[in-house]
């Protein structure tokens, strides 16, 4: 920079700190996309909670067994369709941040390249290869704590889909031997489990 003339210097100056900017707002944004995670979690555990408490306390008070099921179908496909919007969105917010992560790397990156010597002062490392596409980064969900999360959320809402599809079952056909009325929701729930996983695969 020092054999540069002084127009071009205030330019590079200006571009440094643009990409300090950048930098800066893109922690920014990785911080804000995982408290949306966190919060979106919180309340839906929250959420279930209450529910599911409010429907023991109200089969203390409801004779009728068909009426206490119909009430837990009702929750528990509402509880399947909330689980199942907000695993799209940690789903979301987690290639969000994994982009935010690949954008900061490319930054750190620019810089160690031209002072190597601040290597020493970095307490993460600079990835030198990043599995690069054209929206980013590719796998953000892959061997990721969220990935965890999320197949703990399939197997929930598989097995609330497989309730709601027995419980019909026993509401519609009442005479029908419990192997029958529960083996179509165990079906379910092994097709709902198998297409969450492969959807969450791509």
């Amino acid at each position: 920079l020092r054999n540069q003339s002084p127009a071009k210097e205030e330019t590079v100056d200006l571009g440094m700190r643009f990409i300090l900017d950048e930098f800066a707002e893109l922690g920014e944004f990785w911080r804000h996309a995982d408290s949306r995670v966190e919060s979106a979690l919180n309340l839906y555990l929250t959420g279930s909670t209450i529910v599911i408490s409010a429907v023991v306390v109200l089969a203390q008070s409801i004779s009728q067994s068909k009426a206490l099921m119909t009430v837990a179908i009702f929750v528990a496909a509402g509880l399947a369709l909330a689980g199942i919007v907000l695993a799209r969105r940690i789903i979301e917010a987690e290639i969000m941040k994994s982009e935010y992560i690949y954008a900061l790397d490319l930054i750190r990156r620019f810089f160690v390249e031209r002072a190597d010597e601040i290597i020493p002062y970095l307490i993460l490392p600079i990835a030198h290869s990043l599995p690069a596409t054209g929206s980013g980064f590719k796998g953000p969900l892959y061997n990721n704590p969220a990935r965890i999360l999320l197949t703990g959320f399939n197997l929930w809402v598989g097995l609330l889909v497989g309730f709601v599809v027995s419980g019909l079952i026993w509401l519609t056909m009442p005479t029908w031997p419990i192997s029958f009325q529960a083996a179509p929701g165990v079906l379910v729930l092994v097709l709902v489990i198998g297409y969450l996983s492969v959807a969450l695969q791509q």
